[in-house]
């Protein structure tokens, strides 16, 4: 072989290399791209423990618990210190102001909410369970305040005016004595949780029992119950604050008391995972195969993210909702709207929040921990779990004692001098 045949021989293997390498790097490339696309296109039904994302957010149920109890702590707090500044006004501001004071026990309902939600979607939790713990705080937290209202408030008055019933009719109308009060005054926040458990469960337990075949239609029919509750309760407040009905004192624990934006948000939340476990169903899979993929990270990053996105939604369409509110009102009140003086505007803004409007616009600071929240992440010792609500409800106690004593000692100080 002569040396042009062995230079040509060389040239046409070294060509051959490079067009299997481009080749195998084109094609490397064409199936990343296909993967991605694949990864891009997996539907819900497709994801497994085996293909599952490994992101996890930082945040669990139990930080979203212990944000929650914080906020119910908080909150009981600046009610007992706006009653003080009502009974002995010192022009100061209330804790950290309105707008910080609105913003922090804005999030005692949500997170306690989305705490319990996440138990049952990761299998640790149980709906009796959940039914029995919000139900039994509800019903505890009207039976308390029933004992302190009836047998001490009313028990102390009556000795100085002949009797309960007087002794109730004077405390009503200490009441609507009281600056900015609306007719009445909602703080069972055990009530609002209660309703959204009871809408969760029917939505989306499945009963074994009873209820099963096309019977299950009348078991997801109970679901209006605590909606037409919410509306009953959301009704009275309207009636009295334009002086339509009046409610004794002992009724106000039975009035719910977060923006029914809040609700609207749960609402929504519940059905979308009503609407996943269709679509999951529909596509040949099982219950059974639904609830595995309920415990991927997969579906609660998908979760998390879509929460974030309604409460956003929620939080703008409650503050135009409340924009709308007040102009009603204010149109109703014979006001006219091109010479509206600060103090109607004012008036007529705390009416619409005495409603609940308005105050879903401090949702909207929950959208950040939602992005940080996922619902797999969990902990091995529950003891905790049972522990924080127990330390929380004597952490209220000790605020109510200490805050009582407060106020007594402001009212002395006020009648000494």
């Amino acid at each position: 072989m002569d040396k042009e045949e062995t230079i040509s021989l060389t040239k046409t293997a070294d060509d051959t290399a490079v067009t299997s390498e481009t080749a195998s790097e084109n094609a490397a490339e064409e199936s990343g791209k296909s993967r991605k696309k694949q990864r891009k296109k997996r539907n819900i039904y497709d994801v497994t423990r085996e293909n599952d994302i490994k992101y996890r957010g930082p945040l669990s149920y139990r930080s979203l618990k212990v944000i929650g109890w914080l906020s119910i702590i908080f909150t009981q707090y600046v009610m007992l210190m706006e009653l003080k500044e009502k009974l002995v006004p010192t022009d100061g501001t209330v804790v950290f102001g309105s707008l910080i004071n609105s913003l922090i026990t804005s999030l005692a309902l949500p997170t306690l909410l989305i705490s319990g939600f996440a138990l049952l979607l990761n299998g640790h939790g149980k709906y009796k369970r959940l039914l029995m713990i919000n139900g039994g705080a509800a019903a505890g937290f009207i039976i308390i305040y029933l004992i302190i209202y009836q047998r001490y408030l009313l028990g102390f008055m009556s000795i100085f005016l002949g009797g309960k019933a007087a002794a109730a009719v004077q405390a009503d109308e200490l009441l609507r004595e009281l600056p900015d009060y609306n007719g009445f005054v909602a703080f069972n926040i055990f009530l609002d949780l209660f309703l959204c458990t009871i809408l969760l469960y029917f939505v989306n337990y499945q009963p074994k029992k009873y209820f099963t075949g096309k019977k299950i239609y009348i078991f997801r029919s109970f679901a209006v119950l605590p909606v037409l509750y919410e509306i009953a309760s959301i009704t009275v407040k309207i009636l009295c604050t334009n002086n339509v009905i009046f409610i004794p004192a002992a009724a106000y624990p039975l009035l719910t008391t977060k923006p029914p934006m809040c609700f609207v948000m749960f609402f929504l939340m519940v059905m979308f995972i009503k609407h996943r476990e269709r679509n999951f169903i529909k596509h040949g899979k099982t219950h059974e195969e639904y609830r595995e993929f309920l415990r991927t990270n997969t579906n609660s990053l998908q979760f998390s993210a879509f929460m974030a996105g309604i409460v956003l939604i929620c939080s703008v369409t409650d503050i135009l909702i409340y924009i709308i509110l007040i102009a009603v009102h204010l149109y109703n009140s014979g006001a006219a709207l091109n010479t509206i003086e600060p103090g109607q505007l004012d008036a007529a803004s705390r009416v619409v929040a005495s409603w609940g409007i308005g105050g879903g616009a401090d949702m909207i600071f929950l959208v950040p921990i939602m992005l940080l929240f996922s619902y797999t992440r969990t902990h091995k010792n529950p003891l905790i779990d049972t522990a924080i609500p127990a330390v929380s409800i004597i952490g209220i106690v000790f605020v109510y004692i200490e805050s009582a004593l407060d106020i007594a000692r402001s009212l002395f100080g006020q009648y000494v001098q």
